[in-house]
C-alpha cells in the first residue's frame, strides 16, 4: 500500500516483537508515506487495501457528523444564563427506554426548596 514492498521481508518488522523494538523506524517510513497525502487519500488507499483506517475528528467534527446527527446525540436545553444550548446526550440505546428530557444543571443552591419538600413528603 504504501509502495515499500521491501518492509515485508525486512527482519526488523518480522514480528510484534521486533516491530516493537524497531517502532521508530517503522514510524518513519509509515511518516514518510502519509505525509505526501491528506488523510482522506491516505484513509482511502489504507482501506483499499483491507487495513482498518479512519479519520481521526476533533469533538466538534464528530458532534457534526452525520453520523451524530443520526444517533440524537445532541439535544437542545433551555440554560437560565446561557439560553438555548445543545448538549451531549446519552449514547448508548436501550430498547423502549425513553430519549431526551434532558435539563441544564440547576443553578447553586438551586433545587434546595424541592429538595427540602421531597424530604418532608418522605418523613
Amino acid at each position: 500500500c504504501i509502495g515499500a514492498p521491501e518492509i515485508a521481508a525486512d527482519p526488523r518488522f518480522a514480528t510484534d516483537g521486533d516491530r516493537l523494538a524497531n517502532e521508530g523506524a517503522l514510524r518513519a517510513l509509515i511518516e514518510a508515506w502519509s505525509r505526501q497525502r491528506g488523510a482522506r487519500e491516505a484513509v482511502e488507499a489504507l482501506v483499499a487495501y483491507g487495513v482498518p483506517a479512519a479519520e481521526i475528528n476533533d469533538m466538534a467534527e464528530a458532534l457534526a457528523s452525520p453520523h451524530a446527527e443520526a444517533r440524537g446525540l445532541l439535544q437542545e436545553v433551555s440554560d437560565a444564563r446561557a439560553g438555548m444550548r445543545q448538549v451531549p446526550e446519552q449514547p448508548a440505546r436501550f430498547a423502549d427506554a425513553p430519549r431526551g428530557g434532558l435539563a441544564a444543571a440547576p443553578r447553586l443552591d438551586g433545587d434546595r426548596a424541592a429538595i427540602l419538600a421531597d424530604l418532608e413528603d418522605r418523613t
